[in-house]
């Protein structure tokens, strides 16, 4: 099944059909009810995914107008929508949190240099500015949160596109700043070379690809 069968676009995001296209010619999905994608004018969060897990269901992909980069916060929300419907999870949840298929995934991300020093800012009370920051960056470290910006870069890496392509390399260089440390929550090529060979072993074990 088809990303483009399967999302239900807001008019207002009909742009990001052509982001919808580009996964489209990479990877398959398994066979699942549309759903809609809609438009919020959120400041705070770029963009939301909201599934049930008793039906295990996916509900809907709220994108907000206001989002930096609507096309990269799309491909991170059908990361979540993936994690949560096509990998198994030993117990109600997302894959990435329990399921094996995703324990060489889990160890690239711990021993990466981009998730070991996001953990070091995290846990310094003396570098990072305030409380706030921490819980922002605890939260980027969650298991869910790491798989839905490895599912972007993914994709872009495969895609070989220059449009999202272009908007990986702007967000990874504007990175995120707390109390004078650069972190970014993207990793550079190199280090994602063998993240990559996960990613795809993980698509192949599920038949996406």
């Amino acid at each position: 099944m088809l990303l483009s069968e399967i999302l239900n676009l807001d008019e207002k995001l009909r742009a990001l059909r052509s982001t919808v296209a580009v996964v489209d010619r990479i990877h398959h999905f398994p066979q699942l009810l549309e759903f809609p994608v809609v438009a919020t004018r959120g400041r705070y969060e770029a963009g939301s995914y909201v599934g049930l897990f008793r039906p295990k269901v996916p509900v809907r992909i709220c994108i907000s107008v206001h989002a930096r980069y609507p096309d990269l916060t799309l491909l991170h929300e059908v990361g979540h929508m993936l994690d949560h419907m096509a990998f198994k999870p030993v117990k109600p949840g997302y894959g990435s949190e329990h399921a094996v298929e995703f324990d060489s995934l889990r160890k690239l991300w711990r021993t990466s240099k981009t998730v070991r020093l996001m953990e070091r800012v995290a846990m310094s009370r003396r570098r990072v500015a305030t409380a706030q920051d921490r819980r922002f960056l605890q939260y980027q470290l969650l298991p869910r949160e790491l798989w839905a910006r490895t599912y972007v870069q993914w994709i872009c890496a495969r895609a070989q596109d220059a449009r999202v392509g272009e908007l990986l390399k702007k967000s990874r260089e504007e990175g995120s700043v707390f109390a004078g440390v650069s972190c970014s929550f993207y990793w550079e090529d190199e280090e994602f070379n063998d993240i990559i060979v996960a990613v795809e072993e993980l698509f192949r074990d599920a038949s996406l690809i």
